[in-house]
């Protein structure tokens, strides 16, 4: 299957698009990949380059459902992007491929650190990868370095919720419960409920998470009295 880019003067002197794509629809793994590295040795900055790449990503994550990472996927890698990298991080992670995802996301902190987007979200995942594998305390140091170093983003709320989430799965319950009494006073600060938009906005629904898990963090050291006062808050707050 040849791609419209075909078309174009200039791109396709050499024949490493069509033969690529010729790779794709063949399925062979060890061709698709060796095509995918002349293409990126030739043309790495070309639009149809980019295109291709996500295309090679699909075929990464076909690939290591039934084979280990190899020598082959790190040349590859080598030529992406942040974007790109980021990409098939998170696609690895969603297909239960986490040890790769989170070398990916290493990688992007390290390569790319200018680049406050792609980093913030790698040390949301890494923090997601690491806390559920139970190793917390590596978790909440990805989660803490997000807040410190690119704090503003997509994943900012989530993680000013993990961390005092991660303690008290670490059963560290005083600490959890002042850090979700913290996190409280911020959204008093800066988020204003508002009833009359639906009930599950982001805001509205952090706010009775924070609640929530505050309180049973509370019921875990038999402050059964402030734990009604929580509950008692979130359900005046928000009458779903």
């Amino acid at each position: 299957v040849t791609p419209e880019d075909a078309k174009l003067p200039g791109w396709f002197d050499n024949q490493e698009y069509p033969a690529f794509y010729q790779a794709i629809k063949a399925g062979g793994y060890a061709d698709i990949f060796s095509e995918a590295l002349l293409i990126l040795n030739n043309n790495p900055g070309a639009e149809p380059t980019k295109r291709a790449m996500r295309e090679v990503n699909r075929a990464i994550v076909k690939f290591l459902a039934d084979n280990p990472w190899n020598s082959t996927l790190d040349q590859l890698v080598e030529y992406y992007p942040a974007q790109l990298l980021s990409d098939l991080a998170l696609e690895l992670w969603k297909n239960l491929k986490t040890d790769e995802a989170a070398v990916l996301y290493e990688k992007i902190l390290k390569r790319y650190p200018l680049d406050a987007e792609s980093c913030h979200k790698a040390l949301f995942f890494l923090g997601r990868i690491y806390e559920d594998k139970k190793l917390y305390d590596k978790s909440l140091e990805y989660y803490q370095r997000l807040l410190n170093q690119y704090n503003s983003g997509t994943y900012t709320l989530m993680t000013l919720m993990k961390i005092p989430w991660v303690k008290r799965l670490q059963k560290r319950y005083k600490e959890a419960e002042e850090d979700f009494k913290s996190l409280l006073e911020t959204y008093s600060k800066f988020v204003r409920v508002d009833k009359s938009k639906a009930p599950f906005s982001i805001f509205n629904a952090h706010l009775a998470a924070v609640r929530y898990w505050l309180a049973r963090t509370l019921e875990a050291q038999g402050k059964s009295d402030e734990k009604k006062l929580q509950q008692k808050k979130m359900i005046e707050e928000l009458p779903f």
